[in-house]
């Protein structure tokens, strides 16, 4: 059986790439695409932001941090806003 050989652009792989990450990594995906606005984002692009993030989480994990407490602070907040995330729990 021969192999399908599609190519995706980088751009293509770069944004499948972060929207397979966990919805705890929302914050990052909109503050990446926000900030690289006149950028096309990248594979490479999007792979060391991602490494880095996680670097950071992990460290910060390690000890407790004003950032954590804002992300955990914003979720509260938006599990109110509509019946769609009342159904997650």
């Amino acid at each position: 059986m021969a192999a399908i050989g599609i190519k995706f652009d980088d751009e293509i792989q770069a944004l499948w790439l972060l929207d397979t990450l966990p919805d705890s990594w929302e914050t990052f995906r909109t503050s990446l695409s926000n900030s690289a606005s006149d950028v096309t984002i990248i594979m490479d692009l999007a792979k060391n932001s991602i490494l880095n993030e996680e670097l950071r989480r992990k460290t910060q994990g390690s000890s407790s941090s004003h950032s954590d407490t804002l992300v955990v602070e914003k979720r509260g907040r938006s599990e109110s806003r509509g019946p769609r995330n009342r159904d997650k729990s």
